[in-house]
């Protein structure tokens, strides 16, 4: 396997990974502003943006390590 395939299958790993962790940060956020009295539409907006800021982060420490390899 050369260099190349490898950092590949490295990426598709860790975005598979890192959407499984969104995914369930997300879920916790709504799950957590459904238990606190929220409206469903409220619960669905702040998983949303739990989803988006959980990606965010994680890209852009992706980003700063794939610059050190």
């Amino acid at each position: 396997m050369n260099p190349s395939m490898l950092r590949l299958a490295l990426l598709c790993l860790f975005l598979g990974v890192d959407s499984l962790f969104c995914a369930l940060v997300a879920g916790v956020t709504g799950l957590l502003a459904r238990h606190s009295g929220a409206s469903p539409a409220a619960a669905i907006l702040r998983a949303g943006a739990a989803f988006v800021g959980a990606a965010t982060l994680s890209m852009a420490v992706s980003a700063f390590l794939a610059s050190g390899l």
